[in-house]
């Protein structure tokens, strides 16, 4: 077990400690031990070399005093009787900030492993948006578990290396530290697939020789080289790590004799420009390959790492990687984003703007996801994560890094919320191109904003980043909640006026609270909202006011009738199965169909609802997510409803009567109404799954004279 001496001098290295600094990493140092006494690692270890292992990897990063005090301190309030107080009260308001922001969410809280590892990094994500040190903690706490994950059983190791290599990893690059993002994906392999990582370990072994020589022949050609042009620095070469290999070997569907390049040199110089000189002398000694030249230190990547790359082939035919960088460079090369700590005096707070800067993206995705489901926001965060980029410019010549695949919109939304609401059309190297266009590396995009533009559905089949998606769910979202609001209230309204009452005068009067309170509901507008969701039913309230005057099926309208139809639990069991046998119906809010991605919510004395997944009126509802699926073996046809918006004219209602009977759409009901902006029909048909609906939209939307086709459902009761 290592020493809390080899901390300190670790620590020491970067700079002088003053006595205060190593007054407070002793503090730490004697508390960790005294609440994880008598504790434990599953190695058989005290369970106090964790902390101490670590601390010393942030001491190792170069990292400021209350970070490796934290190091020793991050599992005390998860794994001790300590609590978040006693740390505070201990070590103050910035150790004990970070230590809450390292400490896992409590499994008490969730209802399942998924739910609670996407809350965990949520909160790590967001923890990080504030003080960026938060990550390099975790980052190296599962270093360290890791390299001890051995001791684990078979099916834990297997899960804890799947999430090491799909999400710290990754991280561990997006932060800038290479060699700690290296080590985490050997282990991972070494425990993901050990077969194949024994395979690679022994083609290493067996060409080792021929590759050291290599590696001393070229390291040596090269320095003789470059010091003959009086440019100073440092050549070191070494064979790539396990997982690189083998992730190529599949890539490129090679095996690993046809492999080329695992040797890779590495020139570190003490100038911008000698970087520049080292290719030219690079290119003349050994020819380049065409298209393998990247010049990181003019265009550095998101996490700020700067260095030419260059792949050349040697005498003897091999391919070889040659990476050129300055000193300061390679520092934060190697330690990422913890070298502001070693080149800067200010604290996190300090470096605050600029971090946030960097990887606002990320940030952006925990709070823009709240109200994600765990799979989803997995989905988002490892999206963002593992992403290729593209550099695309503004009219200025600001440079705007997107990922591969991302199109205007999601363009106009890294400028700004507001740019990307209002996006109408998009001009790219000076032509006017469809929003769904995919840019790529250069194009100069200009956005047209107009007032009338908004987001709507078909731009989530468009937009590829998370964070567009998100946004434009937002939006929907507070536009149908809105909606939701006008729907119910006026729906309450009818079913009340049936048994012949007076809504606004039962709130004027207060007449409408206890009723209300029976149902759970606190605030009329409340109670209007969720029946607009189709979440709970009018009906309900009428019946608590007057129950001898329940509207009975023949009294109903005909519209009414088949909503009351749709929604019924015994013909949502026709198209639903859930993961649990529980009653299901359908949300008359968006009336989902076969073959569209779809959510279900438990709620009060409805069973599970089902709603389409991109149903702006299922988010922040407050209920519980419940898996639903479509019957694989269902054959039926599904009930669903659109609005059709169209200019008042003769010629362009007959074409869309035309359209409808040209596709063979069942009408089960259609209702008309005359507006300031035209005639607005609204249809509910019949339809096989989500790709007919879409035909449907689509054809009607292409008509002449139509102005807008929206998806609807409990607008028609």
């Amino acid at each position: 077990m290592i020493r809390l001496n080899d901390i300190l001098d670790e620590a020491g290295a970067s700079g002088s400690l003053s006595e205060s600094d190593v007054g407070l990493i002793k503090k730490a140092y004697v508390y960790s031990a005294k609440v994880h006494a008598g504790q434990k690692r599953v190695s058989g270890e005290p369970y106090l070399s964790h902390p101490l292992e670590v601390s010393l990897i942030l001491a190792k990063l170069g990292l400021d005093t209350h970070t490796i005090a934290t190091g020793l301190l991050h599992d005390t309030v998860e794994d001790t009787l300590a609590t978040s107080k006693d740390i505070n009260r201990m070590f103050g308001d910035k150790i004990s900030g970070l230590v809450d922001g390292a400490t896992k969410v409590s499994k008490l809280s969730y209802s399942s492993d998924q739910e609670r590892q996407a809350e965990n990094f949520r909160k790590l994500i967001l923890a990080t948006a504030k003080d960026v040190r938060v990550v390099l903690i975790k980052l190296a706490d599962r270093l360290h578990n890791m390299r001890t994950l051995e001791f684990l059983p078979t099916e834990r190791r297997r899960k804890i290396a799947k999430e090491t290599l799909e999400i710290y990893a990754p991280l561990a690059r997006r932060f800038g530290i290479g060699w700690l993002a290296s080590e985490i994906e050997d282990l991972s392999f070494r425990f993901l697939n050990p077969r194949e990582y024994a395979k690679i370990e022994e083609k290493l072994k067996k060409g080792g020789k021929r590759r050291a020589r290599k590696i001393k022949e070229t390291t040596a050609k090269l320095e003789k080289r470059l010091h003959e042009e009086g440019v100073k620095c440092e050549v070191s070469g070494r064979v790539k790590n396990f997982y690189s290999i083998y992730s190529k070997m599949k890539w490129q569907n090679m095996e690993f004799n046809e492999l080329y390049d695992i040797i890779a040199f590495r020139v570190v110089t003490e100038s911008k420009s000698d970087c520049y000189a080292v290719l030219g002398e690079v290119h003349s000694l050994w020819n380049p390959v065409p298209g393998r030249i990247k010049d990181y230190i003019a265009l550095p990547k998101s996490n700020g790492y700067q260095s030419i790359h260059t792949t050349v082939i040697s005498s003897d035919g091999d391919k070889m990687e040659i990476q050129i960088r300055t000193q300061l460079m390679h520092e934060f090369a190697e330690k990422g984003i913890a070298a502001h700590w070693i080149y800067k005096e200010n604290e996190a707070a300090g470096e605050a703007t600029e971090i946030r800067r960097q990887f606002s993206r990320i940030g952006d995705l925990a709070e823009d996801d709240n109200d994600a489901r765990p799979v989803e926001f997995m989905n988002s965060l490892k999206a963002e994560l593992e992403s290729s980029v593209i550099y695309v410019y503004t009219p200025k010549a600001e440079l705007i890094e997107l990922p591969v695949g991302s199109t205007p919109i999601d363009f106009a939304y890294r400028i700004h919320t507001n740019i990307g609401d209002r996006c109408d059309k998009a001009v790219v190297n000076r032509k006017s191109v469809p929003l769904d266009t995919r840019l790529k590396t250069g194009d100069v995009v200009e956005i047209k904003v107009s007032a009338k533009a908004s987001p709507s559905e078909k731009w989530l089949s468009i937009v590829f980043t998370p964070q567009a998606k998100n946004r434009i769910r937002k939006h929907l979202s507070a536009v149908r909640r809105d909606k939701s609001l006008d729907i119910g209230r006026a729906i309450c309204e009818r079913r009340l006026a049936a048994a012949g009452k007076n809504l606004n005068s039962m709130i004027k009067l207060g007449e409408i609270l206890k009723p209300l309170e029976k149902l759970g509901f606190s605030n009329p507008d409340d109670f209007f909202r969720m029946v607009g969701f189709g979440h709970v039913s009018a009906s309900d309230l009428q019946k608590l006011i007057d129950p001898g005057s329940e509207i009975t099926p023949k009294k109903m309208g005909r519209i009414e009738r088949i909503l009351d139809k749709v929604a019924d639990p015994e013909s949502r069991k026709m198209i639903l199965v859930g993961k649990e046998k529980v009653m299901t119906r359908f949300s008359t809010c968006c009336l989902p169909v076969p073959g569209e991605p779809i959510v279900g919510h438990v709620t009060r004395g409805s069973g599970v609802v089902v709603h389409s997944a991109v149903c702006g009126m299922c988010n922040g509802t407050g209920e519980t997510d419940m898996e639903v699926e479509w019957r694989k073996d269902f054959r039926g046809k599904a009930t669903t409803g659109i609005f059709l918006t169209c200019q008042d004219n003769n010629e362009v209602l007959s074409s869309v009567d035309k359209t409808i009977d040209d596709l063979g759409v069942k009408t089960v009901v259609k209702q008309t109404g005359r507006f300031k902006e035209g005639i607005k029909y609204s249809f509910l048909f019949k339809v096989k799954n989500i790709k007919h609906l879409e035909e449907i939209v689509d054809s009607l939307s292409m008509l002449e004279g139509v102005v807008s086709v929206e998806r609807c459902g409990r607008a028609f009761e």
